[in-house]
């Protein structure tokens, strides 16, 4: 699932499977897209000044995230597919 808040409220959660786009727009004005598709989420567009969010890339694995910080906006995967190991030390 990817699971939208804002600030710290809950507003949205969509499945990974299928195709959606959802358009975000914060009390501000600010506006946000994300993109679901293949299994994976992404902003695809954003109005905030640095656009850092759209940068972040696509995310599938439980505990990702992107966030936007100037909207508020954070977007993190729940139960999804597990993290894999990246590395051991010893």
């Amino acid at each position: 699932m990817a699971v939208v808040y804002r600030g710290r409220e809950r507003i949205a959660s969509y499945p990974l499977s299928g195709e959606r786009t959802e358009e975000f727009l914060s009390p501000d004005g600010g506006r946000n897209i994300l993109v679901i598709s293949s299994g994976e989420a992404y902003i695809q567009d954003a109005d905030c000044p640095d656009r850092l969010c759209v940068e972040q890339g696509k995310i599938s694995r439980t505990g990702q995230t992107l966030t936007c910080l100037p909207h508020k906006l954070l977007v993190t995967i729940e139960d999804g597919r597990e993290a894999e190991l990246d590395g051991v030390t010893g």
